[in-house]
């Protein structure tokens, strides 16, 4: 394949995802907002699991104090 098949290829492809070649500023800023919005949900992810393990690790603490202050009868 030579530059100007790949080239060919590329613009076909673009233009088949919904990017107007016309406007390369929309396509930029289309691809930044696409990467601003991936490391968002991989921040979400990892926020979630440290929430759920905050949670299961206060429920762990909440009920050994609870057995604790049954045994005592406190």
């Amino acid at each position: 394949m030579d530059d100007r098949q790949i080239e060919q290829t590329v613009r076909q492809t673009l233009i088949a995802i919904g990017f107007d070649l016309s406007k390369p500023t929309e396509i930029q800023a289309d691809v930044a907002f696409l990467h601003r919005f991936r490391k968002l949900c991989e921040g979400a992810g990892t926020k979630a699991v440290m929430v759920i393990i905050g949670v299961a690790v206060l429920g762990i603490i909440g009920g050994t104090f609870a057995a604790l202050r049954n045994i005592l009868k406190l």
